[in-house]
């Protein structure tokens, strides 16, 4: 993790940069481990994480939200540069 945004779960949990996930509901985390806690999460109770920076610290999440799925959304009031840096790509 590089940061916490604060207001948001992981932020009010204490959890911060340095700090490394080790652990999800107690058990090792993997991906698979995280989404299914944040499935979980969304109509429950939310996961505990562990995470290691020198010592292993416990930090419980408030997060109901579900997975999220970022995208990019065009901002038309700006100049499309990337269609600009693909299109000399191709030519």
């Amino acid at each position: 993790m590089q940061d916490a945004t604060p207001g948001m779960s992981a932020y009010e949990a204490g959890i911060g940069p340095g700090m490394k996930l080790v652990a999800v509901d107690g058990r090792r985390w993997t991906r698979k481990v995280m989404e299914e806690a944040i499935r979980r999460a969304k109509d429950g109770d939310p996961p505990a994480a562990r995470g290691k920076r020198r010592l292993l610290q416990n930090a419980r999440l408030d997060y109901h939200d579900g997975p999220k799925y970022p995208h990019l959304v065009r901002d038309e009031s700006k100049t499309d540069l990337l269609t600009e840096i693909i299109t000399s790509r191709s030519q």
